[in-house]
């Protein structure tokens, strides 16, 4: 989902806040870390210092719609674009032994082809949109750089999440 929906400036996430505030938004995408025991799932955005406020709210709005944005075609294109990635992984030596290296870290072993492809195609809408909802719900973290004198505190914004 993260390539599909909010990917770089191709993605739907980047194209509807852009579409909609085109005129001052510099740019919004999401960056993600996986760990054996935990993740990192957050969103860059960029506007000049007198929107920062319209820019935190626009954030806001664009990560709390996630969960409803998904659909059956999207989580498809998504299973479909990661295993294509998996597969081009294994296709040049520095990514194999990096992909290696990321398998025994995760998960301790080295899964097969089969073993990722079969997981990944059971997995469903109503997973995807509770892990997000989980996602949107949790305390955030919030950083700002530049003029911080427009922005909202971080109680107000944690204030939004716990909704």
């Amino acid at each position: 989902i993260n390539a599909e929906y909010m990917g770089g400036m191709y993605s739907k996430f980047y194209r509807e806040a852009v579409n909609m505030h085109g005129h001052w938004l510099w740019g919004m995408e999401c960056v993600m870390s996986a760990f054996s025991d935990t993740g990192l799932f957050g969103v860059y955005s960029q506007a000049p210092h007198e929107h920062a406020q319209s820019l935190v709210a626009l954030t806001v709005q664009q990560m709390l719609m996630v969960p409803q944005g998904l659909d059956d075609k999207m989580l498809e294109m998504a299973k479909n674009a990661y295993l294509g990635l998996l597969m081009m992984s294994t296709e040049e030596r520095n990514r194999k032994v990096e992909t290696i290296g990321k398998a025994y870290l995760m998960a301790g072993r080295l899964w097969d082809p089969e073993e990722i492809e079969s997981a990944v195609r059971r997995l469903t809408l109503d997973d995807i949109k509770a892990t997000a909802q989980r996602l949107m719900h949790s305390s955030p973290t919030y950083v700002v750089y530049g003029n911080t004198n427009d922005v909202p505190t971080y109680a107000q914004l944690k204030q939004v999440f716990s909704r």
